[in-house]
């Protein structure tokens, strides 16, 4: 399942539990957002996820930790996989990037599947 605050009904989402509290398959979750200070209801929803889910999947090592170290789930059930995107080293490669001076920038993108959120 991916899981982004927002997406789901309910305060931060939590109604997806329901639904995954009822499965009786295995249930992988990527986690797209892991908040450093949450709140209760955060914490909540996060902490279930993990309880039902075989494993959370992050994009970022950060967000490893933070599961570890804010909401006190083992690293047993935690795993990175890198989130793929490419870094633009090769000039000869993307020659159109020196054109435009993309090369010196950086930045993420990324699509929320959510009529509520907004794609910058």
């Amino acid at each position: 399942m991916q899981h982004e605050f927002g997406i789901y009904g309910g305060l931060n989402g939590i109604h997806i539990l329901q639904l995954l509290k009822r499965l009786r398959i295995p249930v992988i979750t990527t986690l797209h957002t892991v908040i450093d200070n949450p709140t209760d209801n955060q914490r909540k929803v996060i902490s279930e996820l993990a309880r039902v889910s075989q494993k959370l999947v992050c994009i970022s090592q950060k967000g490893i930790e933070l599961l570890r170290t804010v909401y006190g789930i083992p690293a047993s059930g935690c795993v990175h996989i890198h989130h793929g995107g490419s870094s633009l080293q090769n000039q000869k490669r993307f020659p159109s990037q020196a054109k435009v001076g993309s090369r010196k920038q950086k930045g993420v993108a990324y699509l929320r599947p959510s009529l509520q959120k907004q794609i910058y």
